[in-house]
């Protein structure tokens, strides 16, 4: 657990999905391509093996306290396996140059074996990264694969502009080719569900800048609600990200019945929660680039402050998170001003204008004549307690005893009242603020 930390993201995570205490707000940023950064790897070091990628994300979590590690199948999985050419930087994310797929009609012909769980390499690797994130730090923080979805899988093998040709040319081929997709990924998900990870579901080729909601509507949105479905008899748990501008297509993804959904940050949270906070959580936005790139640690700050804000009262909860893939451009202290922000401004309404108060107080007992009362308050203890008040409010003390927290409310700039039984030690408190008493005529009540 992180030493400025409560809870364990797995304690804190329970108490969201259960309405239960926690100590800030969950924040899941994705750190995914940046991990490496942070255990001192470059990003082709990194995806090299499942213990590589194991050992970023655990040095990761060390250093920031996120909510969620991250184990990336990736997005251009399916098209490897089935030959697509990939050009493979030493410190960049991998993109595809060839497409396999060069004539549509012969999509039945491709190896689609080598996509199963028991062929695929690439599978293995990453499963094994999951393995080894649950069995070292998986008692305290979940563990989530994420997944390129049967769209972009797609685009992996044929290439974007020549899919969304034949969504208008050959439907019954694409249609063909997402229910194949849709099969072999249900294998790969039921696979990672029974190893304990969450799945996140990315589908950029569906995003609302790209892909029509007509589009979406036939050819992204069955096979979706089909994998959530699984998903759920699986008893696993799923968050759905597509980037881009979602909002065009936002009702589609509402439908598929996700546990969140997760928005990039060229949406704009608040009209986002607008749709998505009476049926699931929301999850967002920091700005990647603007923000988490190019930005200062206080530019950083004043980003994640802005997404609470606008999120944090979501009717079904809010997800802090960035609005996509963290990329190796990512300063470290951008994210440690990230992780930061989340502390100091997950933990109340953002625009509360009043300090977090300490956990703990150090104060020293009255003693000797100043001593007015048994259990008589030190009055720089009152003083800081005050604070939480808002600034123009009225403190009540209904057991005020010598006055010290009537007095401390005067220093700080506040009306009090304070109410006490004996009126001795009533008298006490008028001397001691010079303040007249005025005393309430006792009420009896009867019971009926």
């Amino acid at each position: 657990m992180h030493k400025d930390d409560q809870m364990t993201p797995l304690e804190r995570l329970n108490g969201f999905l259960t309405g239960g205490e926690m100590d800030r707000l969950l924040t899941m940023p994705f750190v995914m391509s940046m991990s490496g950064k942070a255990a001192g790897m470059t990003h082709k070091q990194k995806r090299s093996t499942g213990e590589n990628e194991a050992f970023c994300q655990i040095e990761s979590y060390k250093r920031w306290g996120n909510d969620l590690l991250i184990v990336e199948y990736g997005l251009h999985t399916f098209g490897i396996e089935l030959g697509s050419v990939v050009a493979d930087p030493e410190d960049a994310v991998p993109h595809i140059t060839d497409w396999v797929l060069k004539d549509i009609n012969d999509w039945e012909n491709l190896p689609w074996e080598k996509i199963e769980p028991e062929n695929s390499e690439i599978f293995k690797l990453h499963l094994d990264a999951v393995r080894r994130c649950i069995s070292e730090v998986g008692n305290e923080v979940p563990t989530g694969l994420l997944a390129g979805m049967p769209f972009t899988a797609i685009a992996s093998i044929m290439g974007t502009e020549k899919l969304l040709k034949a969504c208008r040319k050959n439907p019954d081929v694409v249609k063909g080719m997402m229910r194949r997709c849709t099969d072999l990924m249900k294998q790969v998900h039921n696979a990672y569900i029974k190893e304990g990870a969450m799945m996140l579901l990315c589908e950029p080729i569906g995003s609302g800048s790209i892909v029509p909601a007509k589009t979406f509507h036939e050819f992204i949105e069955p096979y979706m609600t089909e994998i959530v479905e699984n998903i759920k008899d699986q008893g696993g748990m799923c968050c759905y990200h597509i980037c881009g501008n979602s909002m065009p297509i936002i009702e589609n993804m509402i439908a598929s019945q996700p546990h969140m959904i997760s928005v990039d940050n060229r949406v704009d949270l608040a009209e986002a929660k607008a749709k998505v906070e009476p049926f699931m959580p929301i999850v967002g936005n920091v700005d990647t680039v603007d923000a988490m790139v190019l930005g200062t640690p206080a530019e950083v700050e004043a980003s994640v402050k802005e997404s609470i804000r606008k999120g944090y009262d979501a009717q079904h909860g809010y997800v802090l998170a960035t609005g996509c893939d963290l990329n190796v451009n990512v300063p470290l202290e951008n994210m440690d001003a990230f992780m930061a922000a989340a502390r100091k401004y997950g933990k109340l309404p953002i625009d509360r204008p009043v300090p977090v108060l300490p956990g703990v107080f150090q104060q020293a007992n009255v003693q000797g004549v100043k001593r007015l009362h048994q259990t008589q308050k030190p009055l720089e203890l009152m003083r800081s307690i005050c604070k939480i008040c808002i600034l123009g409010g009225r403190i009540l003390d209904p057991f005020a005893g010598s006055g010290s927290t009537l007095e401390a409310a005067e220093l700080e700039g506040y009306d009090a009242i304070g109410v006490e039984l004996s009126t001795e030690i009533a008298k006490t408190a008028s001397e001691r603020l010079k303040t007249p008493l005025r005393e309430i005529q006792e009420v009896h009540y009867e019971e009926d």
